[in-house]
């Protein structure tokens, strides 16, 4: 009885301190064009978590200090799930000069299927759309072989960038990773090599523009190019901010860079965190956004798999370096301005049109 009363008064002390400190993810700070997310007050969400001893109701938070797991009931506990792919080799490059090469063969083969995102394999899951007539573009560096889709006058690679440079990561690789709402842990090498497979490698600004790294602490627009290819394959480039506003208004998006809707379009059918009225997308075009989350420096964290997906543009402006972002609990693809030192952020690149 004694043991039981003091894991209740942990647990209720916990739970107060959360609601006390609660707050809001973080939106990626720094300037903000097109607006942001509109976040939802200040209350803190219950989990059920189960503990050595106990299953109990109480914010993320307070699970993390009683040392426990989220669980779907406490009925019952879940299996652990350890989702493995099969990455290949990849052998680390100096992205600096690397020569590459790619061959977008434009061969119409349907690819992919609906289904659990969570499915990993080679460059990509089950999150692809079923109707689209994908091309597919290999990098000489490693081998890898990437969908890509025509949307009206841009080729687009389908995929998010896994070429394994300097100064970028797997979701999860050397710092603790968010695997759930508030939940972190260190993940395995097998487990986040999955996460590469699925969601493409994250890049420092500077590596994704296959810049010196001072290039995240100054200004370099000076070296940015047009087209500026950076780290994708020879034939490809980093998109700039008006081949981002053109994708969102051919899909479909309206308003200001057409950030208005397109990210319903853009994002993945399957793989995105459910909300009350977004989610998942619908993919109409083949984009097949998916929501690769961030590592935050400054925190030394990953966090927001399954909630945002958030693209490096060739703009930049000071310290900060432009991009798109998609979140599960909106229908716009916004156009924001974050630290460059701060963040590593998928890559799309997109076809040179000559």
């Amino acid at each position: 009885m004694n043991k039981t009363k003091s894991f209740l008064v942990v647990a209720g002390v916990s739970l107060a301190l959360a609601f006390t400190l609660s707050c809001s993810s973080d939106d990626g700070g720094g300037s903000t064009t097109g607006g942001g997310d509109s976040s939802s007050g200040n209350a803190v969400a219950t989990i059920f978590c189960q503990t050595a001893s106990a299953c109990v109701a109480v914010s993320a938070e307070a699970c993390l200090d009683l040392g426990g797991t989220k669980v779907n009931s406490c009925e019952t506990v879940p299996p652990s799930s350890t989702s493995i792919g099969n990455e290949g080799s990849s052998s680390s490059a100096d992205v600096q000069g690397g020569s590459s090469s790619s061959v977008d063969d434009g061969s119409s083969s349907s690819i992919g299927g609906q289904g659990s995102s969570s499915s990993v394999g080679t460059n990509g899951g089950d999150h692809f759309n079923p109707n689209i007539n994908y091309g597919s573009l290999t990098d000489s560096r490693d081998s890898k072989t990437y969908r890509t889709v025509v949307i009206g006058t841009q080729t687009w690679m389908a995929e998010n960038l896994n070429f394994n440079a300097n100064d970028s990561k797997c979701y999860g690789e050397g710092a603790q990773a968010e695997v759930n709402d508030g939940i972190y842990k260190t993940l395995t090498e097998a487990e986040w090599k999955a996460y590469c497979a699925t969601y493409g490698r994250l890049y420092s600004w500077a590596t994704a523009m296959a810049l010196n790294p001072s290039c995240n602490e100054n200004e370099c627009i000076d070296l940015i190019q047009t087209p500026h290819h950076g780290i994708c394959p020879t034939g490809w480039h980093i998109p700039s901010q008006a081949e981002w506003d053109e994708l969102a208004t051919t899909v479909g998006g309206t308003g200001d860079g057409g950030n208005l809707g397109s990210g319903t379009f853009l994002k993945a059918a399957s793989g995105w965190d459910a909300h009350d009225t977004y989610g998942n997308g619908t993919d109409n075009y083949g984009f097949s956004a998916i929501p690769s989350g961030f590592l935050n420096n400054e925190e030394g964290s990953f966090s927001n798999v399954g909630r945002y997906g958030a693209w490096w543009g060739s703009l930049e402006q000071g310290t900060y370096g432009y991009l798109r972002r998609a979140a599960t609990s909106s229908d716009r693809l916004y156009w924001n301005g974050w630290t460059k030192t701060k963040y590593l952020l998928s890559v799309r690149c997109v076809k040179d049109s000559n």
